[in-house]
């Protein structure tokens, strides 16, 4: 005997729920009011399928955390992180091109008696150890060669470069 289930769609009321408790854990499922036309219609696009409304929900959650976590960089490091918007995905980053790059681009400040070079080489690390960039391998030396932004954080990257007017490209 083979017998199917058809499930049938969540009401518009569930649905919100179901996507509000998934995408806004740290409001204990509380949509923000500056979020909701937009929530409401991302929950509306998952057309009440549960599966759809957890992922999508799931989403949502870990771009706000990424958006926090950029948020919560030092003014020094935003620039430098903002900067990561002109290399593709999966690039593989010289860290000695890329410190280079951010103090041609006058992205350094000088600190105390720091050299410029030196604050910039501060910055990789500062950004490597909060993983924004990631390390494929290490030198003999224990020095950082290539490096990669996560695939999330390089998505917020551009998201964040373009809403700031951070680069713009000139067609020729």
């Amino acid at each position: 005997m083979n017998l199917i289930h058809y499930l049938k769609p969540l009401p518009k009321e569930e649905s919100w729920e179901l996507f509000c408790r998934k995408a806004f854990v740290n409001s204990n499922g509380r949509c923000p009011k500056n979020m909701a036309d937009i929530s409401h219609q991302i929950a509306q696009g998952c057309c009440g399928l549960p599966l759809a409304l957890v992922v999508v929900g799931g989403d949502v959650k870990i771009s706000d955390i990424l958006s926090l976590s950029y948020i919560d960089l030092p003014y020094y490091l935003k620039p430098c992180v903002l900067y990561l918007y002109v290399y593709p995905k999966d690039f593989m980053i010289r860290r000695t091109i890329l410190v280079q790059l951010w103090l041609a681009e006058g992205f350094i400040e000088k600190r105390g008696d720091e050299t410029l070079e030196d604050v910039a080489e501060d910055n990789f690390e500062g950004l490597v150890s909060r993983n924004i960039l990631q390390v494929e391998n290490m030198s003999l030396r224990e020095r950082i060669k290539p490096c990669v932004v996560h695939d999330l954080l390089h998505d917020l990257v551009i998201a964040k470069a373009k809403e700031e007017n951070f680069l713009g490209v000139i067609a020729g």
